[in-house]
């Protein structure tokens, strides 16, 4: 990482490796195994997708290029599965939470459910905090996730397999097609109760 320049508008602090060590610098006592790892490799892709298009430099891919790299690394350290797995989600995902606020409701909300979201949060601020210390869709990520209730991120199923045979659906791959649009409207906010529910598979699905 060391010399591996970056653009001075994000990154005013220098290079890969000086913007990296003031990532690190920000673990408290008692940060996770995968944080600490995560935070160590979330631009380990950056030396090997660097590139200069006219003005500009750009990691195009970095983000999964560093993941697979990631793996790889802990796979060398001999770390569990279950680590190495959530690693490569905060190094893939460490970019993510900049585009939360034009995401779809639906989008936004599977997001915020996934179980190491908190580590993802966490490192997105100390990632930011470490080159131009813009929070604001960090800030966007917490309010919103403040506001939306538990059961609004991961509501109950309305329907199920056997439901939807008693609508008139043949057993098959298309009920777990049905199944998934049904969610989809309920994280929108479009499908709040069974009968919504029944009302939108006949809209949308007829048998």
């Amino acid at each position: 990482m060391q010399g591996v320049e970056q653009s001075p508008d994000y990154h005013p602090e220098g290079d890969v490796f000086r913007h990296t060590l003031l990532a690190i610098e920000q673990l408290r006592a008692g940060a996770s195994e995968t944080l600490a790892l995560g935070l160590l490799l979330h631009d380990v892709g950056k030396p090997v997708t660097a590139a200069r298009r006219s003005d500009r430099i750009t990691f195009y891919g970095h983000a999964t290029v560093g993941a697979e790299m990631a793996v790889a690394i802990c796979q060398r350290l001999r770390r569990s599965r279950a680590t190495w797995e959530r690693v490569a989600y905060l190094v893939s995902h460490h970019l993510r939470l900049v585009d939360a606020p034009e995401m779809r409701l639906s989008t936004l909300k599977r997001m915020f459910r996934h179980e190491g979201f908190d580590e993802l949060l966490a490192l997105a601020r100390m990632d930011a905090l470490a080159s131009n210390k813009d929070l604001h869709y960090v800030a966007f990520c917490e309010q919103r996730r403040a506001e939306l209730a538990r059961e609004d991120i991961r509501p109950p199923r309305l329907l199920g397999g056997d439901d939807l045979i008693a609508l008139g659906h043949r057993p098959g791959p298309r009920l777990g097609e049905i199944l998934r649009a049904l969610e989809e409207a309920q994280l929108e906010g479009e499908v709040t109760n069974r009968a919504d529910a029944e009302r939108f598979v006949r809209g949308r699905f007829p048998p």
